[in-house]
């Protein structure tokens, strides 16, 4: 069941980004094999958000962790954005590691976690409500 809920997840988001018109694209194997994101999406100013739909955080705290910012660079990777349904086992350590690492998380408008993120100095930063997602997209795009 959660593996159908991640892929849930991820499918409601490319009806959502097909619905407002937002080209996507998946990225090669030999670039995803270092990071799991689901969706690419370029920029106005030619850069890339990669977009990372699940469940919950789980795994992909660690993989942005170890996520070699030269590589971000390198591939002109913006930001990581991860589109999470799930948020109960995220702690603010989390929250604050994969956010140093370029990272945006969408939360659930009604998590108390999302609310208690937006009220911290540094977790601010990292935190967006998920009805700001296809909104923030578009300022990009």
């Amino acid at each position: 069941r959660k593996g159908r809920a991640g892929r849930g997840t991820e499918g409601t988001t490319s009806i959502i980004l097909n619905y407002f018109g937002i080209k996507a694209t998946h990225a090669p194997e030999h670039f995803t094999a270092g990071l799991e994101i689901d969706k690419w999406i370029k920029t106005k100013d030619g850069w890339i958000i990669g977009i990372s739909c699940k469940r919950t955080l789980r795994e992909r705290w660690k993989q942005a962790y170890t996520t070699d910012m030269d590589l971000l660079s390198r591939h002109k990777i913006r930001e990581l954005w991860h589109v999470i349904t799930y948020d109960k086992d995220l702690s603010d350590e989390k929250i604050t590691e994969i956010g140093s690492h370029r990272a945006i998380l969408y939360l659930p408008d009604d998590s108390p976690r999302l609310k208690n993120a937006l009220k911290h100095l540094g977790m601010k930063n990292y935190v967006r409500p998920m009805t700001h997602f296809i909104d923030d997209l578009k300022a990009l795009v």
